[in-house]
């Protein structure tokens, strides 16, 4: 039985096939069969990943929920605790007397009033 010979960032399942690790996330093993996501609060649109200092932090006010293996930042919300998502894309924090905390990334017409 021939081994694979897998180099970081790839992985394979089939003798002497590698593929490159998707978005979202990273290999930083040697002949792996399965690439590792990124975990929660974090992102990579990179391909090839070798690392998981590749995944990317979302910002503070900002998270993926339990989503792992973010392939892009538009995974990152806005927490659900303290603000709401605005139209253009920006948090702001929940207004006096709403409740912003239906989801991650709820935006204004489905804040709650309390």
């Amino acid at each position: 039985l021939r081994l694979l010979r897998l180099r970081s960032g790839k992985y394979g399942s089939a003798n002497g096939t590698c593929s490159h690790c998707p978005a979202g996330t990273y290999q930083d093993g040697k002949g792996e069969k399965a690439c590792k996501p990124c975990p929660v609060d974090t992102f990579s649109s990179v391909t090839h990943a070798t690392s998981n200092a590749q995944c990317q932090a979302c910002p503070l006010d900002r998270t993926t929920g339990i989503t792992i293996g973010a392939a892009s930042a538009a995974a990152c919300l806005c927490r659900r605790s303290s603000s709401y998502q605005k139209a253009d894309g920006n948090c702001s924090a929940c207004p006096p007397g709403a409740d912003c905390t239906l989801r991650d990334g709820v935006t204004l017409p489905d804040v709650l009033a309390t």
